[in-house]
Parts: C-alpha cells; sequence; structure tokens
C-alpha cells in the first residue's frame, strides 16, 4: 500500500502553499479537498470575462508570500498599488493627507519600525481605540486608527482591533522601507496568481490532488499520526453510513481555520483544555461584504482608494476601490464597495440555514449598494452587473484573541500532526501573507538542519 509522506487536508491557498513547499523537499504529498475545486476561501473564477475573487482581498507585501515564490522559482504576480486616498467628511470626498493628522502620527510609525518584536507582546491585548485614546482625543486622530487598524486587522470597531497585531503590521512593512502608501493593493489576475502557480507547481513536482473527497477522521495509534480516514462508494440516503478506507501518511497537516479542525480529528484525541480552547474560538471571526460592478470607465482615479468613517444604514466604515487588473479582457473595470465586520458585529454568517440570518444577510447588502450609490456619483447608471458577498475571512484579530491566545501549529499529545492556516499563532500578518508566514515555520520545524 503506498504511504505518502505527508497528506495536506484542504486545498485553499494555505494547503498549495506549505504541499508546494514539501513537494521541493521531496516529499510524496497528497492533498484531499471535500469541494470540487481548489481555492477555499481565497477563490477566483470567470465571470463575464472578468477575473471575479470570492469578496475583497487586497494583500500587502511583508515578504512571506513572495519568499515562498522566490523559493518556489516562481514569480510573484504585480501588485497594484493606490498612491492616494479620499474620507467622506461632511458629505463630501477630502484628500485624506488632508484630513488624518500624518504629521502628529509620523512618529508613531517610526517608533513601530525601531521597536523589538518583543516589546509588541503587551500591545496584543490592548485595543486600538485604548491606545490612540492615550495619545490624542481628536476625531480625525481616532479616524486615522479605525482606517488604519481595518487594513492591518479587518474589523470594524476600533476597540475591537488588536494594537499588537496592528504594530506588527507596520513593523514588518516599515522595516521594508515601505510608505504607508504601498502597502497593499490588488493582485494582478486576481487570486488566482497565487493559489494557480501554487498548484501547477505541486502537481509538476509530483504532488497529487484529489478533490470531492473530505475526510471523515484523521487516524491515531498510541499518539502518533497513522493516517486519515475517507468514506468509499455511493450514498443511496443521506442517512447512508458508507465503509471507509485508511490512507497511510508519516505525517498529516490539517489547513482548515482553527474552528473546524475537530472536523477531521476526534476531539477526544486531545486534553480538555485544549477541546475548551477550541471551542472558546468557534463563531470569532471577521466578515467581509462586498459588491463588484463592472463599469465602462473609472468613476473616480484608479490609483485612489476611498474610506467612509460611517456608512449610514450599516453604521459601519466602508472601502470603496477599483481594480486595476481584473477587466482588461472585457474593456471594463470592476468598483468594488467593502465592508468589514466582527462576529458581534453584523450576522451570524457561520448560521445562514437560519431564514433570518439570510435576510439580514440581503439587509446589509442593500444598505450598502444604497451608500455606495449616494457617495459615489455615477455608480448606479454607469453599472453593466454587479455580484454580491458575504463571506468569513478569518479569526478576529481582537484582544485576548488574537498572538498568544491561538493555538499553535502543534496540537498537543499527537505527534506528526501539524495545522497551517491564517488562524493560528505562527500566522504573523494578514491573510496568504499569514498563510505563508506559518508555511515558512512549519517547513523550518520539519525541516531543521536546511
Amino acid at each position: 500500500m503506498k504511504v505518502y509522506d505527508s497528506i495536506i487536508i484542504g486545498a485553499g491557498v494555505s494547503g498549495l502553499c506549505i504541499s508546494s513547499l514539501l513537494a521541493k523537499k521531496g516529499e510524496k504529498v497528497l492533498i484531499l479537498e471535500k469541494a470540487p475545486v481548489v481555492g477555499g476561501r481565497y477563490q477566483s473564477i470567470n465571470y463575464k470575462n472578468h477575473v471575479l475573487d470570492d469578496g475583497a482581498h487586497m494583500p500587502s507585501e511583508s515578504g512571506h508570500m513572495e519568499n515562498v515564490f522566490k523559493d518556489l522559482g516562481l514569480k510573484y504576480p504585480e501588485l497594484l498599488k493606490y498612491n492616494s486616498g479620499e474620507a467622506w467628511v461632511d458629505g463630501k470626498w477630502v484628500p485624506m493627507k488632508d484630513y488624518f493628522p500624518m504629521s502628529e502620527a509620523k512618529g508613531i510609525f517610526e517608533w513601530f519600525a525601531s521597536m523589538p518584536e518583543d516589546e509588541l507582546l503587551p500591545l496584543y491585548d490592548v485595543s486600538v481605540k485604548d491606545w490612540a485614546k492615550e495619545k490624542s482625543d481628536d476625531i480625525s486622530w481616532e479616524h486615522l486608527f479605525t482606517y488604519m487598524g481595518q487594513i492591518a486587522d479587518v474589523g470594524n470597531k476600533i476597540e475591537d482591533l488588536s494594537m499588537g497585531e496592528f504594530a506588527h503590521f507596520y513593523r514588518e512593512h516599515l522595516l521594508k522601507g515601505y510608505r504607508l502608501n504601498q502597502i497593499g493593493g490588488t493582485i494582478s489576475g486576481g487570486l488566482r496568481s497565487v493559489s494557480g502557480q501554487l498548484q501547477s507547481f505541486f502537481e509538476e513536482h509530483g504532488g497529487e490532488i484529489r478533490l470531492n473527497t473530505p475526510v471523515n477522521d484523521i487516524v491515531v495509534k498510541g499518539g502518533v499520526v497513522r493516517g486519515v480516514e475517507i468514506e468509499t462508494g455511493e450514498k443511496v440516503f443521506p442517512s447512508h453510513v458508507l465503509d471507509t478506507e485508511i490512507i497511510e501518511a508519516k505525517k498529516v497537516i490539517s489547513t482548515l481555520p482553527i474552528w473546524d479542525f475537530f472536523k477531521v480529528i476526534s476531539e477526544d484525541e486531545f486534553p480538555a483544555w485544549y477541546r475548551d480552547w477550541i471551542d472558546r474560538l468557534k463563531k470569532k471571526v471577521t466578515h467581509v461584504w462586498t459588491i463588484a460592478y463592472a463599469v465602462d470607465k473609472p468613476l473616480w482615479p484608479m490609483d485612489m482608494f476611498r474610506w467612509t468613517p460611517k456608512l449610514k444604514r450599516s453604521g459601519c466604515f466602508g472601502v470603496f476601490y477599483q481594480h486595476q487588473s481584473y477587466g482588461d479582457k472585457a474593456g471594463e473595470i470592476q468598483v468594488n464597495l467593502v465592508i468589514q465586520g466582527n462576529y458581534d458585529d453584523l450576522p451570524d454568517l457561520t448560521e445562514l440555514q437560519w431564514a433570518k440570518n439570510r435576510r439580514e444577510v440581503r439587509k446589509i447588502l442593500d444598505g450598502l449598494e444604497k451608500d455606495g450609490i449616494e457617495q459615489i456619483p455615477g455608480l448606479k447608471d454607469a453599472a453593466k452587473w454587479q455580484v454580491r458577498t458575504a463571506g468569513i475571512f478569518g479569526l478576529t484579530e481582537s484582544p485576548a484573541m488574537t498572538g498568544m491566545h491561538r493555538p499553535t501549529m502543534t496540537p498537543p499529545e499527537v505527534k506528526n500532526l501539524y495545522i497551517v492556516s491564517d488562524t493560528i499563532r505562527e500566522a504573523k500578518g494578514l491573510g496568504i501573507q499569514a498563510i505563508a508566514h506559518a508555511s515558512e515555520a512549519l517547513i523550518k520545524k520539519v525541516f531543521p538542519n536546511d
């Protein structure tokens, strides 16, 4: 029987990233994915000649995913930047540089860049709001740190954002010499420019991907991982209990978000304190809600990012931007309206089986559309089509939920079992950069002498 060096659970960016690094090391790797497609929470599709991402994704350039691509000999896709910004103040758009107190904040960001990493640790349990309020009571100062916090942490309320995550995010970028307007942007060709290259590399280096193959259980004997169990055959009834087979492996890596970990391994394998830890993090997620429109011409300068501190209908801040990259073949561009939310801000996206939540989701998106039409002249008449999404981005970046409060990549009492995702302690940063950071950390752990 074939024995794999590693079995990866999940073919999202986390699974594709760590599997590619392992394949480069010469390992025999199998990815098992329950969905019919790869990509997970970072999917791209072709839609009306556009490359359309599942939700709003504006990766930063902290260097971790770039390092993975360099290690694999791949070309990292171009990140198209937004060089200026406007804020919605008193019913009109004003330049951010004129509204935000950037001269006062300059020293703060220089301090982040010079601060040793260990000095950031106490800030993980401090909210951005409490930290900023100690510096100034000026509302524009609070708005600046709300704006900067939603970029670094993802969330809506400034009191829900961790100052430690905030400081770590900006420290990484400032140490690389980036200015604040150089930190994020849209990936040319969409997120599949990342996931597609990783998938191609993995398969070209002998990796296998099995789609439509959910993992029934991770097999553990004597406290050591032996492989995974999958169901075989075809279900006759929804209640039909199928036979199973075991696929053997020397190690198993779950790339599911931490709240789904016990879907693929029995919680009985772990002590009570660990089960309670995982249970406490369930539903503690951040949301990203988007409406993407296709238009023929830009509705404001293409390299300008727009932000409003409080939308009329949802009370959330709004982010508006136009893709410079996605509409080339269609001869069109995309206008994106975005709001972010924490688990206690907006309808529970983990419970969409309930009609009440589905109704509330549509109400929030209807409000976002009306706010966007009011604040962006010409949008209603210019829009050729729209796609609305409401999805889970990741684990909340709130105080007491981030940093040392998250489980590590090595669960207790089970050898050769690992977790790699953007929801664990080692995943410093945001989105795909956090995923790459965690993947790099696991490679160093598994291959300490390389």
